[in-house]
């Protein structure tokens, strides 16, 4: 049975810095389209508070997440899809 490491700070500071989302063009994106944010949390299949983690830790979505998160914010771009979740930050 194997047993889970605790990440170190280290640890959460490297995934820091691993972020490809740019939350701020995600966020703009979020407040022009007027939609609740419960309506989108809900199509992308993931709960506020895990949003939330995401966003505090500078995490990444999941191909699928970033597949509904486009449809639901019918973003249709490619530019705007990488400047959003591939961003070399």
């Amino acid at each position: 049975m194997a047993v889970a490491k605790k990440a170190t700070n280290a640890t959460r500071e490297y995934r820091k810095e691993e972020s490809m989302t740019n939350w701020e063009l995600l966020e703009q994106k979020i407040n022009e389209s007027g939609l609740r944010r419960a309506f989108i949390y809900e199509k992308v299949g993931i709960s506020r508070s895990a949003w939330n983690h995401k966003k505090k830790t500078k995490g990444n979505f999941s191909t699928p997440q970033i597949s509904a998160l486009c449809d639901v914010l019918r973003i249709t771009r490619l530019s705007e899809k990488e400047q959003i979740f591939f961003a070399k930050m």
